[in-house]
């Protein structure tokens, strides 16, 4: 074949891509998978490494190394927060909801409610709140709350009724309703709080429940020292100062004053979270932003003017907060399924078209899972649905998109992320009851290879003729007993070529003899329990006449 004047030509070849696909599937054009990008020291100098590993063996205690899992074993897990240096972990078995201390049981709690919300509260005690109370931590699925102060678990009750002194409940809470002859911890005032040491103090008063609503979205967000939780109509209720347990009090009004409706659209809720220092509420179409407004009476919050975000959330278990900014997976009337970024109260899609493509069949019914970590300077955002078989990664910090999977190709089967007592970052499995240290210090999935795979776009290096590829040479970190598996299609991505093995341990790795196309995309593959970082390939061409 005549070829062109001016010998081989050296042209770099992208690695670094987002998502290209054309249509709803993984199957065809340019992705990153297993991997992650990061910006180099130079100008337009880019990497790709492998994704983090991960581990059962955690770090309890300074150098002590061991494997963190309930005691009856495997169990479908329901939510992990860390609280006061202890891992908490909710875990259902059996039909039975299980809240662990590490790998301690606390309690029971309620296992038909899906993925509980986690938060905490401060120590206080008030002239309205009877008995001082300790720092809690504060647990929430769709039809109960609960707090623990370290010694007692204790349900928020779902009934304002006021009963009579002699029918109290140990350890529940309650609110002085009409003097009696009785002297209850701290006074004897309508409107007191206290928590009941003892079924009856002796008098003829009556005390009123908490007023818990019995059924909630997923979320709690405290501000100001008080909780709030959200209703399927939207309502917001409160708390009384760091008394989680009393919902609906309202700054020493009466029973059921705090409550507020976000009512600026007539959506119903989905999901309330915190944003700096601003509660958040996700209804179906909308999303509607509240802060301490510090009213006399009724809820202490009010709407923040303008913040209105015209997209709602489609799933509260997609909802991720890092470094106080928000992520979830979102929608309105008018738009398909996006992701969407919530920053100091402005909202942005940070999905592409393709990424719009792969979630848009994401349901509300189906199975959602998210986490969200920072790990070597990034900031990551994993979004699962489970039924679509399917992980997407946002790096926040290099804002590109890449896919995950677990060591068989399928999603990462993880439900939620805390830290352990080291400060490192850990997973909950959803089915097999471990936490899993997540670093990119490990190189593979509890002792499993993981694959990592680069598909680049279509190259035709910008002339419509026919190349002939003598060598390609590949930059990459040298690691001894580190090998890169190389393939090409000829035919968009229809047919593979076999694999050729590149030794990443030599001096300068290559491939010869790479034969001729006219456009080509390349798939790379590295499968080795070594780390993995790459920067470009090179071929060497002749372009014919």
């Amino acid at each position: 074949m005549a070829q062109g004047q001016g010998g081989a030509e050296h042209k770099r070849i992208p690695l670094v891509v987002m998502p290209e696909n054309r249509d709803f599937t993984t199957s065809k054009d340019a992705r990153l998978v297993n991997c992650y990008m990061e910006s180099g020291s130079q100008k337009g100098e880019l990497h790709i490494y492998k994704r983090p590993g991960v581990t059962r063996e955690l770090e309890l205690s300074e150098g002590v190394y061991s494997t963190l899992q309930p005691p009856g074993g495997a169990a479908t897990a329901l939510g992990a927060y860390n609280w006061l240096g202890d891992i908490y972990s909710v875990y259902s078995s059996g039909g039975v909801g299980t809240l662990y201390k590490n790998a301690s049981s606390v309690g029971t709690v309620s296992a038909t409610g899906g993925q509980y919300s986690f938060s905490q509260s401060l120590a206080s005690s008030g002239s309205f709140i009877g008995t001082t109370t300790g720092p809690q931590i504060v647990l929430q699925c769709t039809n109960a709350l609960y707090s623990y102060d370290g010694t007692t678990l204790i349900t928020a009750a779902t009934s304002g009724a006021v009963v009579t002194d002699g029918s109290l409940v140990i350890g529940a809470w309650y609110q002085v309703a009409t003097v009696g002859t009785s002297t209850f911890p701290g006074n004897n005032t309508v409107g007191t709080i206290f928590k009941a040491t003892t079924n009856s103090y002796g008098g003829n008063g009556t005390v009123a429940l908490s007023n818990c609503p019995t059924t909630m979205v997923p979320g709690l967000a405290y501000l100001d020292q008080t909780t709030y939780v959200l209703d399927p109509s939207a309502g917001i209720w409160g708390s009384y100062y760091n008394c989680p347990q009393f919902i609906v009090g309202g700054q020493g009004g009466s029973l059921g004053s705090n409550f507020l409706t976000a009512q600026i659209e007539p959506d119903p809720g989905v999901a309330i979270a915190k944003q700096l220092v601003y509660v958040i509420v996700f209804k179906q179409w909308s999303t509607e932003v509240f802060y301490d407004a510090g009213n006399a009476s009724g809820s202490p919050l009010g709407a923040v003017q303008g913040a209105k975000v015209n997209y709602g959330c489609i799933a509260a278990s997609s909802i991720q907060d890092i470094d106080g900014t928000l992520l979830w997976l979102g929608s309105n009337r008018n738009s398909n399924t996006q992701v969407l970024m919530l920053e100091n109260v402005s909202a942005q899609v940070v999905s592409t078209n393709a990424i719009d493509k792969l979630i848009d069949n994401f349901d509300a019914d189906d199975t959602i899972y998210s986490l969200s970590f920072k790990e070597g300077g990034h900031k990551f955002y994993l979004i699962t649905d489970v039924q679509a078989n399917l992980t997407l990664v946002y790096d926040i910090t290099e804002k590109i998109w890449c896919q995950w999977t677990d060591v068989n190709g399928n999603y990462l089967p993880f439900v939620s992320t805390t830290y352990d007592n080291e400060g490192d970052r850990v997973w909950q499995h959803a089915t097999d009851g471990y936490f899993y240290a997540v670093s990119s210090a490990n190189w593979n999935d509890q002792g499993s290879i993981i694959t990592s795979d680069i598909y680049t776009p279509n190259y035709d290096g910008g002339v419509n003729s026919r190349k002939v590829m003598g060598i390609m040479y590949f930059t990459a970190d040298r690691v001894v007993g580190s090998t890169l598996q190389v393939r090409h299609s000829d035919d968009d991505y229809v047919t593979w070529s076999r694999f050729r093995n590149v030794n990443l341990g030599s001096k300068r790795p290559y491939l010869d003899k790479c034969g001729t196309f006219y456009r080509r995309a390349f798939h790379l593959r590295h499968a080795c329990n070594t780390p993995f970082r790459i920067s470009a390939i090179e071929p060497v061409m002749d372009v014919g006449t």
